[in-house]
C-alpha cells in the first residue's frame, strides 16, 4: 500500500502577512521594555511594533492586513 506524498507548500505562501507560522506564538516575542504607564509608553510601543515588525505582524495591530478574496487558495486561510 502506497502512500503519497503531502503536496510541498508554496513559497508564496510563506510571504503572505496572513501565513501564521507554528513559532509565531505569544510566547516567541519577548520585549525588553515592561509597559509602567504613561511614563514610559512611547519606549514600550516601540518595542511592540519592532517586535511585531520583525515577524511580519504589525498589520495585524494596525489594521492594514487584507483578506484576498481572488485567490482561492489563499482565501482559505
Amino acid at each position: 500500500m502506497e502512500t503519497t506524498p503531502p503536496e510541498p507548500t508554496p513559497p508564496s505562501l510563506f510571504q503572505n502577512p496572513l501565513y501564521l507560522h507554528p513559532s509565531d506564538g505569544s510566547g516567541s516575542l519577548t520585549f525588553q521594555e515592561k509597559f509602567i504607564g504613561a511614563q514610559n509608553y512611547r519606549a514600550w510601543r516601540r518595542a511592540i511594533e519592532i517586535g511585531l515588525s520583525t515577524k511580519r505582524k504589525l498589520g495585524f495591530i494596525k489594521g492594514t492586513v487584507i483578506r484576498s478574496t481572488t485567490d482561492a487558495n489563499l482565501a482559505e486561510l
